[in-house]
């Protein structure tokens, strides 16, 4: 017989803009935190943010999240740009907020204190035993640091040093989460994490948001950004990190070639958009105000990404928004199960998969693709919570 499962006091710890998340893990962490308060737990998520970042606050059913500047955080950004020592040695700046964690927990019961990546375990040390520590993991940090720890003095120790902070941050912790079965099985096979401990709670999408448009919408969404009626548009947009400025030096150098003179056309968007020079064949858009409907503007979506960790959550919101998804193999990984959705192959072959891809029109059942929403993701969260509560503290 299945109990109800138990009303949870949660407090998230975080960094970056957790009440007004822009991509990547600030959306995964904002939307898990939104989706547990509205299945009746309350959430208080904190997001570190340096010096000259704007700071938000956000109260929704059951949430709680917080923007706060730590000098903390300033310091070590400030050791990264100087090359003194990288970001990823967070764990050290942010070890004395133990004192402050412990203050607050004597005096506010928590169920689950959630630390994103692994910075934050040093600081819940000082609360251990009095909430079940959760380490929640975005990717395996040591693989995505590795192109940055390169170009630092010392890189290869360095790069040792976070692999040490990653297996400790995930066999310390009363709990686990991956984002992604690739994560989770490098888990288990270096560390040694009990798989009780362990849940994978994939990367979702806002299926509350994000949904194909009709034809008015996507028709003012084409005039809005100047999309021709008779051409086809593949979008990729993404943040401005090493992995995402492979993948935009991989269209603007070898797909756009491929395709030149055909009525497509190639668009990168978002913050990576800064990092390419102007090329033949590709519009760069730059940060957009909303995302969506840019998705809506366009015909296929491109995912050619061949480095990261992770999962890559513009591809489910693409999916989502009921674009065809062009992609390497590589930057399939998390959504494997959708794969009849997607067009899969190697660089070489994505100007070809892009001729073939076509906008789905009624588009496939959303049915599957709700599995990855991220209501979904919370509600598997939560029976990770539950089975937590029943296991032993870790000593």
């Amino acid at each position: 017989m299945e109990t109800t499962p138990r009303a949870l006091r949660i407090l998230m710890l975080s960094a970056g803009r957790v009440a007004g998340p822009v991509s990547g893990g600030e959306l995964r962490i904002h939307h898990l935190a939104a989706e547990l308060g509205r299945l009746g737990h309350r959430v208080e998520l904190v997001g570190l943010v340096a010096r000259n970042h704007p700071r938000r606050r956000l109260d929704a059913q059951g949430l709680a999240a917080e923007e706060r500047h730590s000098w903390r955080l300033d310091l070590a950004l400030l050791a990264d740009r100087l090359r003194l020592a990288p970001a990823c040695e967070l764990p050290l700046w942010l070890a004395g907020l133990g004192r402050e964690l412990a203050r607050r927990v004597a005096v506010e019961e928590f169920d689950i204190i959630q630390c994103e990546l692994p910075w934050w375990l040093r600081a819940a040390e000082a609360v251990r035993g009095r909430a079940r520590i959760v380490y929640g993991a975005h990717n395996i940090e040591a693989d995505w640091w590795a192109p940055r720890l390169a170009r630092f003095p010392l890189g290869a120790s360095w790069r040792r040093r976070l692999e040490a902070q990653e297996r400790r941050a995930i066999e310390r912790s009363d709990g686990v989460i991956a984002c992604c079965a690739a994560d989770a099985n490098w888990m288990q096979g270096n560390t040694r994490l009990e798989p009780a401990r362990l849940a994978v709670v994939a990367n979702g999408f806002d299926a509350r948001r994000i949904a194909p448009p009709d034809a008015e919408s996507r028709r003012r969404a084409r005039e809005k950004f100047g999309f021709a009626e008779d051409e086809k548009v593949a979008l990729f947009i993404g943040a401005d990190v090493k992995p995402n400025r492979q993948a935009a030096r991989v269209i603007a150098g070898k797909i756009a070639p491929a395709l030149r003179g055909e009525p497509i056309r190639l668009v990168v968007a978002g913050r990576v958009a800064r990092s390419l020079e102007p090329a033949a064949g590709v519009t760069l858009l730059g940060p957009v105000e909303d995302s969506l409907e840019l998705l809506h503007a366009a015909d296929l979506a491109l995912n050619p990404m061949q480095s990261g960790s992770g999962s890559n959550i513009k591809l489910i919101e693409a999916l989502g928004a009921g674009l065809p998804v062009v992609t390497t193999p590589f930057g399939m990984r998390g959504f494997e199960a959708l794969a009849d959705r997607m067009l899969v192959g190697e660089v070489p072959e994505m100007a070809r998969l892009i001729r073939e891809a076509r906008r789905g029109d009624p588009p496939p059942p959303r049915a599957p693709l709700e599995e990855f929403s991220w209501a979904a993701a919370a509600a598997r969260l939560d029976r990770h919570y539950q089975r937590l509560l029943e296991l032993p503290f870790k000593s």
